[in-house]
């Protein structure tokens, strides 16, 4: 009697043997992935640049010096909390569109986005957050795409 197979194993000779109906890579739309990434990160940045603004405002630092300004801003309270949400609404809604564009294999299509946005965010993201904003977006980013992508499923 010949035992079948489990786990990665399976896996490595399902490959080895071509019997994969879908291999991974053709899974994939890159199509979806890029407009949910370009969502997500055009998203963030404009709502990003309205709360600056809104915080601007409230706090009245209107005569800051020119350059100063994003310091200040990164120094106030508020501005961490508001701009983490913000960020993770915008993934939410990136994995949103990811699903709504794929149509089928949204999960690993949500996947591939949340890890260009994550890599995109630790390239260009904002040089005033903590480390330890960007070790815990390594996890929260792919939930957050995963989870929109799941709530379109559902809808």
């Amino acid at each position: 009697m010949v035992e079948m197979p489990s786990g990665l194993f399976y896996f490595l000779e399902a490959r080895f043997n071509n019997e994969m109906k879908a291999p991974f890579i053709k899974t994939l739309k890159w199509k979806a992935i890029l407009l949910g990434w370009l969502f997500d990160t055009v998203s963030a940045h404009v709502l990003g640049t309205l709360v600056g603004l809104l915080l601007v405002f409230v706090h009245k630092i209107y005569l800051v010096p020119e350059g100063e300004l994003s310091k200040y801003l990164v120094s106030l309270p508020e501005f961490l909390p508001f701009s983490i949400a913000l960020g993770y609404f915008c993934s939410f809604l990136g994995g949103l569109v990811v699903a709504k564009l794929a149509r089928t294999h949204i999960y690993p299509n949500a996947l591939c986005a949340s890890f260009i946005a994550f890599i995109f965010t630790c390239i260009v993201g904002s040089q005033g957050l903590p480390l330890w904003v960007y070790y815990g977006n390594i996890a929260i980013i792919p939930g957050f795409y995963l989870l929109g992508a799941y709530l379109y499923k559902r809808l």
